[in-house]
């Protein structure tokens, strides 16, 4: 990392609502890798449902949503060419943004959309079901057995899955425990030899319980449905 940013100490200035955040200051690192070495950044909550290769690739994002908006687009994963000014863009906005507390997204998924539309290149976004076939507010589906077939239909023909990093930790999430037993994620960290990583699988009630006390049923369809199981 050191040899990508020099001053660890910028990470400290990349702050969100008023605290250092690591995620935003992500944003800098990786528009900063990617000019230095010209690789691909994929961020650590992708799940790669299949074997890729970015090698050729010399400009790759993709959509998280469908439709206008402000955050259409996101760089979980981010290939620019290392010369290409939009890329440039992105380093100098970020380099502006340090030391100016923002909400999330800034330098991110917003920052990208509105620079990708200036350059021009915004119709080269990969579709929403390649990267993102399942959104942040439906993180949770991939977790629970009763969502698996859901969960397998929405990721079919992905290259990634988002796991929505920042929506665990919300929803207060035990990173230690695996998603329960027959859901989607569970069959594929099965299926990965990862399952002793985990302490044990969340139980079915367990899980709905924790997920609760973050979606209130009736607020949304995501607490609807949970409430509802």
């Amino acid at each position: 990392a050191r040899e990508i940013v020099e001053a660890p100490e910028m990470a400290s200035r990349f702050l969100v609502y008023g605290k250092p955040s690591p995620a935003k200051f992500s944003n800098y690192f990786r528009y900063i890798m990617i000019r230095k070495t010209g690789l691909c950044w994929v961020d650590s909550d992708m799940l790669a449902l299949r074997p890729v290769d970015f090698s050729a690739e010399t400009m790759l994002f993709g959509r998280q949503k469908d439709g206008e908006g402000i955050k259409e687009l996101n760089g979980a994963v981010l290939k620019l060419a290392p010369d290409h000014p939009m890329l440039l863009e992105l380093i100098e906005r970020a380099l502006a943004g340090m030391g100016i507390s923002t909400g999330w997204g800034n330098l991110g998924p917003m920052l990208l959309t509105e620079l990708a539309k200036k350059h021009g290149v915004a119709h080269l976004a990969r579709p929403r079901k390649d990267f993102y076939p399942i959104g942040g507010r439906e993180f949770w589906k991939p977790l629970l057995a009763a969502f698996r077939d859901e969960s397998e239909r929405a990721t079919q023909g992905a290259t990634f899955l988002h796991l929505w990093h920042e929506m665990y930790r919300k929803s207060g999430y035990a990173k230690d425990l695996a998603p329960v037993a027959g859901s989607f994620l569970f069959e594929k960290f099965e299926a990965l030899g990862t399952l002793d990583r985990f302490r044990r699988p969340y139980e079915g009630k367990e899980l709905r319980y924790t997920l609760g006390a973050y979606f209130t049923p009736g607020a949304s369809s995501a607490g609807k449905n949970i409430a509802s199981m």
